[in-house]
């Protein structure tokens, strides 16, 4: 269970894909932002700072293996984990999902147990990766200033 409320951003043109995830989401503690479509997703993300983004690939509104990739290559979201969500949980839709930049896939529909596995565990896995970049970087001015 998380600390603080971290903010959990959810993206998925099925309201009751939406709806499922906000609600479970909230039970463990988070912080979620919906968004229906890209345009929603793209006005939204401004005014939050995502510890993930949860992004369902079954939409005919959005492309979600584009919208991962423009995520993963984008120096202001580059280092927030993508957890994707698609009922085809067929290796290549999963191969497909990583290579454009998704950390890991959950095939819907999924257990809520593993929706809290999974989003815990790569938000403390980036968050651990991110602490250590930092103590990386301030090494060399500790032992500048020896």
């Amino acid at each position: 269970m998380p600390k603080r409320r971290r903010t959990v951003f959810v993206l998925s043109s099925q309201s009751v894909i939406r709806a499922l995830v906000s609600y479970r989401l909230q039970l463990l503690g988070f912080a979620p932002v919906c968004a229906e479509s890209e345009i929603d997703f793209n006005d939204k993300l401004g005014n939050c700072s995502p510890a993930i983004f949860l992004i369902d690939l079954d939409s005919t509104t959005y492309d979600g293996m584009q919208l991962i990739e423009k995520l993963s290559s984008d120096e202001a979201t580059s280092q927030i984990p993508v957890l994707c969500m698609s009922a085809e949980g067929d290796l290549v839709s999963a191969e497909r999902a990583f290579r454009a930049g998704a950390k890991d896939f959950l095939v819907v529909p999924f257990d809520p147990i593993v929706l809290e596995e999974k989003t815990v565990k790569l938000i403390e896995l980036f968050k651990a990766q991110a602490q250590q970049k930092d103590r990386q970087s301030q090494a060399p001015l500790a032992m500048a200033q020896i």
